[in-house]
């Protein structure tokens, strides 16, 4: 015999496929509240699945953007540590040829 369950699968199943709810409550030997309460049931679970569908679609889109932000800085990052050095031998360099300069032309830079 079937349960209540059962039938409310019937039911949901049958609804999904656009049978009318009062048909499937004289087949299945309910009220037709009975059916709209099932059909009710569909909907609220279908809402709830696309809300966390979309929570986890919104969450994917996050984690995305945060890697790629992530790996941005970390470019941007390793750049600017490699501007740094080329800076710093420049000052280097700078102060090599300055130095040279003023051991040429002992008035250089006064």
């Amino acid at each position: 015999m079937n349960t209540k369950e059962d039938e409310r699968l019937l039911a949901q199943s049958l609804l999904a496929k656009g049978m009318k709810p009062k048909d499937i409550a004289d087949q299945l030997h309910v009220h037709i509240s009975t059916i709209y309460n099932w059909k009710k049931e569909i909907t609220v679970k279908n809402e709830n699945r696309k809300l966390s569908n979309d929570f986890a679609s919104k969450n994917d889109k996050e984690t995305k953007i945060e890697s790629k932000t992530d790996k941005h800085m970390m470019n941007l990052q390793q750049e600017n540590q490699a501007l740094k050095q080329k800076v710093r031998d420049l000052e280097n360099i700078i102060a090599d040829l300055a130095i040279k300069l003023k051991r040429e032309n002992k008035e250089w830079l006064k």
